[in-house]
């Protein structure tokens, strides 16, 4: 049997570069959703109470991908007026050093933060499972979206 070579196989480099770039944007996209469900659920399970609003409202998330911010997103209530400011108060650089891959930091930008999570009030930690099953189930829907189990 003779095989017989169909199409232009010189495309296949460009299309297999179209179809990780479509993974590429789903996972930015499942992560912006993710991060704004998490920060929904940290403010919603918080379990201070509220004098100012200003830690539930300091509560935002970055997207980055080798440590380079692709999305952020945080309530402009906390302050914040810019996207460097934001960096610069959160730490966000500091965080993402040597960093590989895709990251998703969701932080709470009050200085006090640490120290009510310390006393046993729930600020991001309650967060950190619902942000780990709902990176695994949107991944694994994204890879098997794109055949990659």
């Amino acid at each position: 049997m003779k095989f017989q070579r169909i199409g232009d196989w010189k495309n296949v480099p460009l299309i297999l570069e179209r179809q990780l770039k479509r993974v590429e944007e789903a996972i930015v996209f499942n992560f912006l959703v993710i991060g704004e469900n998490c920060v929904i659920h940290a403010r919603d399970n918080g379990e201070y109470k509220d004098q100012t609003g200003n830690l539930r409202n300091s509560i935002g998330y970055v997207i980055a991908y080798n440590g380079e911010i692709l999305e952020w997103g945080f309530k402009y209530s906390s302050g914040i007026s810019n996207k460097g400011e934001f960096l610069a108060k959160y730490k966000i650089n500091e965080m993402l050093a040597g960093d590989t891959g895709y990251s998703l930091i969701i932080v709470a930008g009050m200085s006090y933060a640490r120290d009510v999570e310390n006393r046993g009030k729930n600020v991001l930690s309650g967060t950190e499972g619902y942000l780990k099953k709902e990176v695994r189930a949107k991944m694994k829907r994204i890879l098997s979206k794109a055949g990659l189990k």
